[in-house]
């Protein structure tokens, strides 16, 4: 052992080489090199105030869900036609659905409603093919995917699903 160590330790004493001085910085580089420096420090500070945040409640810094989540936390995941909106006070419009395919649950009546905040209202347009994901939580805004994005987004929420090793859903996003 002790051999192994002297042959490491000599090892190390040939490569410590007396280093070259660098060269003198321009002064421009050390211009260029404090705004680096200065860069880099305000956006480290911005993310630290960002993920630590001391003082927001537990429930305004937990992360968004991701796929999975969206799908465990939603009560209803819908493909459909907009049958008609209406107000429905508070600032809400009532969504109402004729469904074409439920995955979340599994069956339902062929028509749906819920609410909205009265300025997504209007996506909701009468006569459109829509997919929506409806949380279990109140207040949290319906998703809502038209056109192209119905296709992609039902096969990603249905294999989640799916998916028996998908989590629970582990409170609100």
């Amino acid at each position: 052992m002790g051999e192994k160590l002297r042959f490491i330790g000599g090892l190390l004493e040939e490569d410590e080489q007396p280093a070259a001085a660098p060269p003198p910085a321009r002064r421009g580089n050390r211009v260029r090199n404090a705004l680096l420096a200065s860069l880099g420090l305000a956006a480290s500070a911005a993310l630290l105030l960002t993920l630590w945040a001391p003082w927001s409640s537990p429930e305004e810094t937990e992360a968004k869900p991701d796929q999975s989540g969206i799908v465990a936390c939603s009560k209803l995941i819908v493909t459909g036609t907009v049958s008609g909106t209406e107000a429905a006070g508070d600032e809400k419009v009532r969504i109402r659905l004729n469904v074409e395919k439920y995955l979340k649950p599994s069956t339902g009546p062929e028509k749906a409603e819920f609410l909205v905040p009265q300025e997504d209202g209007a996506a909701y347009k009468t006569g459109a093919r829509v997919l929506v994901s409806v949380s279990r939580f109140d207040g949290e805004v319906p998703l809502l995917f038209t056109g192209g994005e119905i296709g992609p987004t039902w096969e990603w929420m249905e294999a989640e699903a799916s998916n028996p090793d998908a989590p629970a859903c582990s409170g609100r996003g």
